[in-house]
């Protein structure tokens, strides 16, 4: 297979490169300027890298000509914002990340792709406040931000044509090492004076969900090669585990002293909402990394 990969300098695109790179595909990824210095090896030199601009129709066409499917990343938004990305101008930011969407489609169709893949979001449930009941893949998406509101369009978009297979993926809060390492989600915490000299109970338990940028990439290649029939028009949740900083905390302690501790033995923490159930994602082969992968993960940050 050929996959073009849009935003593929963000924190889920260097993931997913490998993965793709790895399962033997040809990669062809739009970058609005030069490669980042942070690609190395294979990264560089076997991705056809196109340099150009979701707005500009003819980058398009050069980006998705000739391949089988496209991964659709991209998000325009204020630096370090996810939820709030479109600062203080909302409608600069529904034309650029709702229309590249609308114009990667089109462009997708009239090439020919056989599968399309849309990066949405776990904030298309932030309004979903049952606690009593997992949030699985088919449970109404309730968006209370521009954010979560823009994903859940951009999703609507797989029931506007018939002539092109599309399917979207949900990931919750994304970790893994990234280059250059100092860029890695919990980096600074981790390797803080509060981390190692302050009580315990001076750190948040409130739990959040939480995937690793390898199980995200994993998920997104299944959804390209997966049967169409299992994932045509279908929105996947993407989670694996819960964690809140007291328990990053414990964890990061763990490894600096030494000392093997049971993760299952450390205080576990509170989930502050639902918790998606990934099901949808299991039944296509998916198996992430749990707490292991976590582990490993503190480990080479600190």
């Amino acid at each position: 297979m050929k996959i073009a990969v849009t935003g593929a300098s963000g924190y889920i695109g260097s993931f997913l490169l490998q993965k793709l790179l790895q399962s033997g595909a040809s990669v062809r990824a739009l970058i609005r300027q030069r490669v980042p210095d942070f690609f190395e090896g294979e990264l560089r030199n076997e991705v056809e890298w196109i340099t150009g601009d979701l707005a500009n129709a003819e980058s398009l066409d050069r980006l998705v000509s000739g391949c089988t499917g496209v991964v659709h990343l991209a998000y325009h938004h204020l630096p370090g914002k996810y939820r709030g990305g479109e600062g203080s101008d909302p409608v600069e930011y529904w034309n650029t990340n709702f229309g590249s969407t609308i114009s990667l489609i089109e462009a997708s169709r009239s090439h020919g792709l056989e599968r399309v893949v849309l990066l949405s979001s776990r904030a298309v449930f932030d309004g979903v406040t049952d606690e009593g009941s997992p949030i699985t893949d088919s449970t109404t998406p309730r968006p209370t931000n521009h954010y979560g509101l823009l994903k859940f369009a951009s999703e609507g978009m797989m029931n506007l044509f018939d002539d092109i297979a599309i399917c979207a993926l949900r990931p919750t809060g994304v970790y893994g090492v990234r280059r250059p390492i100092e860029k890695s989600k919990w980096f600074e915490f981790v390797n803080s004076s509060t981390v190692a000299n302050d009580p315990l109970d001076k750190f948040s338990n409130v739990g959040h969900t939480e995937v690793h940028g390898t199980d995200v990439a994993e998920a997104i290649y299944l959804l390209l090669d997966g049967p169409a029939n299992q994932v045509v028009g279908r929105s996947f949740n993407c989670s694996d585990i819960v964690v809140s900083e007291r328990f990053l905390v414990q964890l990061t302690r763990t490894i600096q002293t030494g000392e093997y501790v049971e993760l299952g033995k450390l205080e576990p923490p509170k989930p502050a909402q639902s918790i998606m159930n990934s099901e949808g994602l299991k039944h296509l082969g998916w198996k992430p990394g749990g707490f292991e992968r976590l582990s490993k993960t503190v480990e080479l940050l600190i």
